[in-house]
């Protein structure tokens, strides 16, 4: 419109009904070649380090990238699989009720208002001393 017209780009947005910051953009493409060289180099030394200790070691060799686009191109390269969790041993059984010889007799408050309250039932978990 601007070069058929003979218009100012001010007044082609108008008509338009866009902004001008919109008619001037010119995308720059992502260039992260860099960036999966120096990844997939670390990742192959080191296999079993995890970001933290990727982006560390990248930024002591000096390189400028900051960890958000250091953490894209991860992700990109499909770095970032979560880790199995370990598994949980079964814990030992424990007796519901404390041996005789260590049984203690049970004490009893009361509150303020004449309720019992026991107070000794942590006693049957606890150990004999």
């Amino acid at each position: 419109m601007v070069n058929a017209f003979e218009l100012s780009s001010r007044k082609a947005c108008a008509a338009m009904g866009i902004s001008r910051s919109y008619y001037a953009y010119k995308p720059h493409p992502r260039d992260d070649s860099d960036v999966i060289a120096a990844l997939t180099e670390l990742a192959e030394k080191k296999p079993t380090w995890g970001f933290s200790k990727l982006f560390n070691v990248l930024r002591q060799q000096g390189k400028p990238w900051n960890h958000k686009k250091v953490w894209r191109v991860y992700c990109l390269l499909k770095m970032n699989l979560k880790r199995k969790a370990k598994k949980r041993l079964p814990q030992a059984s424990r007796t519901a009720v404390a041996p005789a010889a260590c049984a203690k007799p049970l004490l009893v408050d009361r509150f303020h208002a004449g309720h019992p309250l026991q107070r000794s039932r942590l006693q049957d978990f606890q150990r004999c001393g």
